[in-house]
């Protein structure tokens, strides 16, 4: 647990002071321990904030697609499957984005 607060600590810091890519990429990864820890209230804040923040980032699709699945997982199942039906053209992820997109309006 201690590891995960100093690597937290640490992303946190980076995604602050770097720019551009870097600072996605930063952010992301605060995102991705986040989503791991199963926090998916912060994992959907920082996802969003790659997203809005990085709009043209090789990273917004995978940041999409998890800011789809953390919404999920706090219940916000309507936001979760209008952020999922974004990726509908995207070929590497549509399948993965489908599948949460109809399981949240399932839900």
């Amino acid at each position: 647990m201690q590891k995960m607060a100093e690597a937290e600590a640490i992303y946190a810091e980076l995604s602050r002071e770097l720019t551009g890519e870097a600072a996605a990429e930063a952010r992301m990864l605060l995102a991705d321990l986040y989503f791991a820890q199963n926090h998916h209230d912060k994992a959907a804040t920082a996802y969003a904030s790659v997203v809005e923040e990085f709009p043209d980032s090789p990273l917004v699709a995978n940041a999409q697609l998890k800011l789809g699945k953390s919404l999920f997982g706090i219940g916000d199942y309507l936001r979760a499957a209008d952020v999922l039906s974004r990726l509908a053209e995207n070929e590497q992820l549509s399948g993965d984005a489908g599948f949460w997109q109809g399981a949240s309006l399932k839900s």
